[in-house]
């Protein structure tokens, strides 16, 4: 409800400083409609060679102070193994070698299915290639400490995950034998200085117990998920990034896939779309016998159409999350994935391990020329959940450091998830299948498909970069007693918002980092509940996540999105409903 004054708890940060060069300049972007972060490792535009490849958009905020924090910032990623010799990472000098942390019993980094290699130079690559140019990843100038966590597979698609979850439970996938926890894994990665945490594995779905060998159901939320979970409690300011999967054509009894690890309530679980390049289908390559799916295999064609990143691409896992065993469709379903972003044909570093073994298993043979022509053998491109993961990885890192330079270097990891979620780009959760004909229908966001949307990094920045069309709550970290803690049921906190002409869109979004579901359960579900209202002109609440009078009450990401909205002053209600323990929150918004 419109209000006439406003007080100290207006959120938004300070006006950039004098003589700061303009934010949208430095994206260094031509089309400002196309800001997404959908071109894997691409700089700065790629120019078109006489073949007709399609430029890909890139982007690369290039402000000094930006730089020079991005030098500082550490982020891990927990995958197959790494390829410290690749010429995309040597800028990193010799120093990656000591930052790589193998949990093999004989220490060895060796990375044969290159999955490994290519995630992270997607993620702080730069490097030259005979086929684009100069190549660079999302943070490039960022620290990298990689965990080696898969075994080294003694054929092709059979590595196993070397972390097993604190506790093991009868729903846990695998990692039997093992003494090294996820706890474990998360805690190195954060002593080591990193705050951001890239992996991109998982066990969505498992053996349906009692079913025919290859009848598979989604899995629940697992130890796993509560390990990830009691991690960012403990280290507020590590955020942790899962990929979704890539099982969105397994069929399921309930046609969801999204569990364990990327089941977790804290993490940014993400999706898959398509990228904005040319990509082909080859009917012939679209065939994967394993758990009963016929598996859409995209390939680089510079003769075809460029992709569409508004299309989910259907091998990307689905949820909601599955958290109450037994019950099918779940009574109380979280919203997962968080976000998608471009996972298709994402031209990175190859391994160049005499051992290489082309992940995952295709029926045409395992030639990485199978995803797309290249001339250059240090490069390849590849497809998958995976390799959306460490894109969102980098834009977390890019907010970060934006974050730092108004808030210090204690940023909450909840913070950032608000205000990446925010940003995020509604899209029409078209399911794009290798039959090219499944479509869902639209629905609202935020959904199963797509969660609250396509990442859209600069959106995201306006929170902090432009006082005059967005902000974040609190301001600053440091007030005494803090604004933004919930201490007891039935406490609610205003945060207070400007809207300062008419015709805008209004997105606001509260996020909180709540402890671990207590394991085994079930049922699996917040354990401090928070919600998020606005109070219509008529007196009617509108809730967040459910566009209606009736609260969320089970998701600790929560979006409202008001369109049109008249010029004034709006109070949006955070709300504690359930309470077990002191609980921290976070919102950040945007009117434009």
């Amino acid at each position: 409800m419109a209000l006439t004054s406003v007080d100290d708890n207006v959120i938004g940060p300070k006006p950039p400083p004098k003589g700061e060069a303009q934010f949208m300049d430095n994206c260094l972007l031509d089309d400002p409609s196309q800001i997404v972060p959908h071109v894997h490792v691409a700089r700065r535009d790629l120019k078109a060679p006489a073949s007709g490849i399609i430029p890909l958009i890139g982007f690369w905020i290039s402000e000094f102070r930006t730089r020079e924090r991005a030098r500082s910032e550490i982020i891990a990623v927990a995958d197959s193994g790494i390829d410290t010799g690749h010429h995309a990472l040597r800028h990193h000098g010799a120093g990656l070698a000591t930052a790589t942390r193998s949990y093999r019993t004989d220490n060895s980094i060796n990375d044969v299915t290159g999955h490994g290699t290519h995630v992270a130079v997607s993620l702080v690559g730069e490097g030259d290639s005979t086929d684009f140019g100069t190549i660079k990843g999302v943070v490039p100038k960022a620290q990298l400490h990689f965990q080696v966590v898969w075994s080294i597979p003694p054929a092709v698609g059979s590595a196993q995950i070397l972390i097993r979850p604190s506790a093991m439970l009868a729903t846990d996938p695998g990692a039997a034998g093992t003494t090294t926890t996820m706890l474990t894994v998360l805690d190195d990665a954060y002593n080591q200085g990193a705050r951001i945490h890239s992996n991109s594995w998982g066990k969505g779905i498992r053996q349906r117990p009692g079913g025919a060998p290859g009848q598979m159901e989604q899995n629940f939320y697992t130890a796993y998920s509560a390990d990830i979970d009691q991690a960012m409690l403990n280290h507020r300011d590590l955020l942790v990034i899962f990929s979704a999967g890539n099982d969105g054509e397994v069929p399921t009894p309930n046609n969801r896939q999204i569990g364990s690890a990327a089941a977790a309530k804290n993490c940014i679980t993400v999706g898959a779309c398509e990228t904005s390049h040319t990509t082909s289908f080859d009917s012939a390559r679209s065939v994967d016998t394993t758990r009963g799916r016929v598996r859409l295999q995209y390939k680089f064609d510079s003769t075809q159409p460029i992709g569409n990143f508004n299309n989910v691409i259907g091998f990307s896992s689905v949820g909601p999350t599955r958290d109450d065993p037994g019950t099918v469709p779940p009574t109380h379903p979280r919203i997962k994935p968080d976000v998608v972003a471009p996972g298709t044909c994402i031209y990175s570093g190859k391994t160049s391990d005499p051992a290489f073994q082309f992940f995952p298993t295709i029926a045409a043979p395992a030639n990485p020329n199978t995803t797309g022509f290249r001339r250059d053998e240090r490069w390849m491109f590849r497809s998958g959940s995976s390799q959306a993961a460490p894109l969102v990885a980098g834009c977390c890192s890019r907010i970060r450091v934006h974050l730092r330079q108004r808030l210090g270097d204690f940023i909450p990891a909840a913070l950032v998830k608000a205000i990446l979620v925010n940003g995020a780009e509604p899209i029409n959760p078209a399911l794009v299948t290798a039959s090219r004909g499944r479509a869902l229908a639209p629905r609202p966001l935020p959904n199963g498909v797509a969660g609250f949307g396509r990442v859209n990094l600069v959106n995201s920045l306006l929170c902090i970069k432009d006082s005059t069309k967005g902000g974040f709550f609190p301001p600053q970290l440091t007030t005494s007693p803090p604004v933004n803690v919930m201490t007891a049921a039935g406490q609610t906190t205003p945060v207070r918002i400007t809207i300062p002409k008419r015709g805008l869109t209004l997105k606001v979004t509260m996020c909180y980092t709540d402890p671990p579901c207590p394991m085994p359960g079930p049922p699996f579900n917040l354990v401090n509940v928070l919600n998020l209202y606005y109070t219509e002109p008529g007196g009617t609440r509108k809730y967040a996540n459910t566009h209606t009078s009736i609260p969320d009450g089970m998701n600790n990401v929560q979006r409202i999105i008001v369109e049109r909205i008249n010029p004034g002053t709006y109070d949006f209600i955070v709300t504690c409903d359930t309470f077990v323990s002191n609980q921290e929150f976070f919102v950040a918004w945007t009117a434009s």
